[in-house]
């Protein structure tokens, strides 16, 4: 197991098959394994996805109201969720994004400025 105050080039990475899941499904597995990596449980991790169904995803801290038309976005397919991490809002399409997420623990990039992270 990686040392608990192990700096990015030392971790032990794990990597995590592609899979293909429900938008909501991914994001509840973004904050599944973020967890146990914080709670020493598994190995930091890069987990490559795809997706099954249109989504529109939201920043933590946006609001679905001022950033996406609800009705429009149903009628088109789209599936709303919103992820953990800030940011604005993507359009992810079956067979049109790549995603990726990493996990790992604070320690790991804590010395690191915003850009060298």
């Amino acid at each position: 197991m990686t040392p608990p105050h192990a700096t990015l080039t030392e971790l032990e990475w794990e990597l995590i098959p592609s899979s293909g899941h429900s938008a909501h499904m991914h994001m509840a597995l973004d904050e599944v394994l973020l967890d146990r990596v914080i709670a020493r449980v598994r190995k930091p991790a890069v987990r490559f996805w795809s997706w099954v169904e249109p989504a529109l995803v939201i920043g933590s801290h946006q609001s679905v109201m001022n950033e996406i038309e609800l009705v429009s976005a149903r009628r088109l397919g789209f599936t709303v969720t919103r992820r953990m991490s800030g940011g604005g809002t993507m359009i992810c399409e079956p067979g049109r994004t790549i995603t990726y997420s990493m996990y790992l623990p604070d320690s790991a990039v804590k010395e690191l400025s915003f850009r060298q992270s």
